[in-house]
């Protein structure tokens, strides 16, 4: 390496390189550190090698070559320029003087291992050069030649037909007027149905020509064409490597199919009509049909699939899953199939309408009388009555009913008889459970007349407590809560203890 302090300084500093790579490397990063770490500016920097191919590599676009040596080299070719690699004779590399050439080992301060070889005394054009250039194509990456075969797109833009019917009749009328174009541009006649000559002019006289009615294998034809669409447009790789695979020779080879694909698991061969089906087990069940022993696999999120699973719903009336599934897996094979025919059904109308349930509104939070901590049972009290219960008096039979009394905290029941449904039979009731239970703090109860007697009568003795029964029945803190009419959900905590009691 030649350094100079503008012109007063010069000196001279040598990096020999081995024959590899990884010491081309190792140099050009000792290149860039003696750089760094000293202040003189470099006029001039040259690297040595007795590596022909390193230098090849050097002087040629590493990108083509693998990734150990494109590394390497681009590497080497961020820290140096190519002008800084010279190329020194094996005989005169003094990286060597220690392991080949031990003879001339000399370990004075004039052994040329420390001052260089003899030409770096001499000016630049007598300095060796390389007389050949080396071939490096065997680190070359390889070039892959790919063979695409081309699957023909759909005839019409099947996004704006959402029926599979329909579909179907559109591509088979379609397929059948390119059909009749070639045949015309041939000199051969058109396609028709077959029948007699009379047959067909009336028929033609009372159809137009579009009209004409399709035929078994129009109808096959445009089936496999969708099919095809489908399988093309979901998996293209796999499709160009079966189509490729069913037209090989002896003389071509087999590609199989890659495993990150979904498809791999499931053995996959196209048929003659390029229609790509699973391979399965009961290949040789003759009894069955063809679609049965070698399912069609179809994509589930491709539009023609979901046009026709909701032909296979509508088609056996909107039933059950499951039904759908038993049909459609008949000739198809289709991935996560229950869930596409869940999507099916949520999108279905008729199935909106029908199975819709009725949105149920939000619970309001319970009333505070259902939560109060730390009171005693029967403080906050509902009552209800059930009945009539037929009793024996005498010898007669008499209606009885049953106030039924809920503590709204712990749930507790007690029980009283009344005689009949007056305030006067629905007051002593109460009395006989105070007299029991205590007095409670507030009372709820529905609208019912002998309730709202009660209540009048309850108010009263407030307003007037002047007796002993209305110390006893109640005090100023007693409440009488009503539920509003019509809305006995109000009540459901009594209402249910009166369904336990029956």
């Amino acid at each position: 390496m030649r350094v100079g302090d503008g012109e007063k300084q010069s000196s001279s500093l040598k990096i020999p390189i081995d024959t590899t790579d990884g010491a081309a490397m190792l140099g050009a990063r000792i290149m860039r550190t003696v750089c760094e770490i000293h202040t003189l500016s470099t006029a001039e920097k040259f690297i040595h090698t007795d590596a022909e191919v390193v230098l090849s590599w050097i002087r040629s676009q590493h990108r083509n070559y693998k990734q150990f040596v494109a590394f390497r080299v681009g590497e080497i070719l961020s820290l140096t320029e190519p002008d800084n690699w010279r190329y020194v004779p094996s005989k005169d590399n003094v990286a060597d003087c220690l392991t080949k050439w031990c003879k001339d080992t000399d370990p004075s301060s004039n052994e040329r291992r420390l001052r260089g070889p003899k030409f770096l005394h001499h000016p630049e054009e007598c300095w060796p050069k390389q007389k050949k250039i080396i071939d490096t194509s065997e680190e070359l990456r390889a070039h892959i030649l790919l063979h695409h075969i081309t699957v023909p797109g759909p005839l019409i833009d099947i996004g704006r037909i959402s029926k599979w019917t329909v579909l179907l009749r559109v591509i088979a009328f379609v397929s059948r007027f390119a059909s009749n174009c070639h045949r015309k541009k041939a000199g051969l006649p058109i396609e028709t149905i077959k029948a007699t000559k009379a047959q067909r002019k009336l028929i033609l006289r009372s159809l137009p020509a579009s009209a004409v009615p399709l035929r078994q294998h129009e109808y096959q034809q445009a089936e496999r064409s969708l099919f095809r669409v489908a399988q093309t447009e979901s998996y293209p790789d796999e499709t160009r490597t079966l189509l490729s695979n069913r037209d090989v020779s002896q003389s071509n080879k087999w590609v199989s199919i890659e495993k990150p694909s979904p498809l791999y698991r499931m053995s996959p061969f196209a048929d003659e009509f390029g229609v790509i089906r699973v391979e399965g087990r009961t290949a040789n069940a003759s009894f069955a049909a063809f679609d049965a022993r070698f399912p069609i696999i179809l994509p589930k999120d491709h539009l023609i699939t979901k046009l026709l699973l909701n032909d296979y719903h509508c088609l056996y009336g909107h039933a059950n899953r499951e039904t759908v599934v038993n049909e459609v897996r008949q000739r198809f094979h289709i991935f996560n199939l229950r869930s596409s025919i869940d999507k099916v059904m949520r999108n279905c109308q008729r199935c909106k309408v029908t199975k819709c349930q009725p949105v149920n509104p939000r619970m309001a939070p319970l009333p505070e009388a259902r939560l109060m901590p730390f009171v005693k049972s029967f403080s906050y009290v509902g009552i209800d009555y059930l009945g009539p219960v037929e009793v024996t008096v005498g010898r007669c039979k008499e209606k009885r009913y049953v106030a039924v009394f809920t503590c709204l905290v712990v749930r507790a029941v007690h029980l009283e008889v009344t005689h009949n449904l007056s305030s006067d039979s629905c007051i002593m009731a109460i009395r006989r459970c105070v007299r029991r239970r205590g007095s409670p703090v507030e009372i709820f109860s529905d609208n019912g007349t002998n309730f709202v007697g009660a209540s009048n009568e309850l108010a009263a003795q407030i307003l007037n407590i002047h007796n002993d029964c209305a110390e006893t029945f109640t005090d100023a803190r007693t409440k009488w809560s009503f539920n509003p009419p019509w809305a006995p959900h109000m009540g459901g905590i009594w209402e249910r203890m009166v369904r336990s009691v029956k």
